[in-house]
């Protein structure tokens, strides 16, 4: 049993016939309680590598150090060229949650803003990349994969988001290898809970690649 400020919560678990059971109990005029993205697995829980960015940047670096390369930045610092409006973060969905960001200047398509990893390990039944981006109008940025012996490879391109959208895609490296995030232009762009999973993939149709 966990405390939450006037909340308590109780959780029983019946494994044989895969039932759960949250239960919450409130004391009269206080506390709130909420659960989300709950996920239920046949095997065991895959490794997952998550950065929220609320605590840090977690191993991931810029390599284009002008005035507009990716920054960690508290999500009210940012103002959406559109709506005028504070941006929210995805992780907390506040102003005061933290994301990276890119570009608070100019940045040419020749030298691009670069956002990488850490070094992911090679995993032979695929991996599954998935994020949440939020830009403004007619804006793009680029990921790609980089390998351990130096060879970049093309994911996808991520287009422009008035609200936060996640993005999911499969990634087959025999070698060990980052995630690189590319930006360009002055429009605000902005990237929040970045996964690495062991979760295996499978293909839909129109040949786009969903991670399951």
């Amino acid at each position: 049993m966990r405390y939450f400020g006037g909340c308590n919560m109780a959780f029983s678990v019946v494994i044989k016939i895969h039932m759960f059971k949250f239960e919450g109990v409130l004391i009269p005029g206080f506390g709130h309680v909420a659960l989300d993205d709950i996920q239920v697995y046949s095997d065991k829980c895959p490794v997952t590598d998550t950065c929220t960015f609320e605590d840090g940047e977690c191993n991931y670096i810029e390599t284009n150090y002008n005035t507009g390369h990716w920054v960690r930045r508290k999500a009210g610092d940012i103002v959406d060229d559109d709506s005028h409006q504070q941006f929210t973060d995805h992780t907390l969905g506040t102003v005061k949650g933290h994301l990276m960001y890119c570009c608070s200047q100019a940045v040419h398509s020749a030298t691009p803003a670069k956002l990488i990893s850490p070094l992911y390990k090679a995993n032979p039944e695929g991996r599954c990349l998935m994020f949440w981006s939020k830009q403004s109008r007619y804006s793009k940025f680029k990921v790609q994969l980089l390998d351990k012996e130096g060879h970049i490879s093309y994911l996808a391109d991520v287009y422009d988001s008035k609200s936060w959208v996640i993005n999911q895609f499969n990634i087959r490296s025999l070698t060990d290898f980052q995630v690189v995030f590319l930006a360009s232009g002055t429009t605000p762009k902005a990237v929040d809970d970045i996964q690495v999973n062991t979760i295996q993939y499978f293909k839909r149709k129109n040949t786009i690649t969903w991670c399951s």
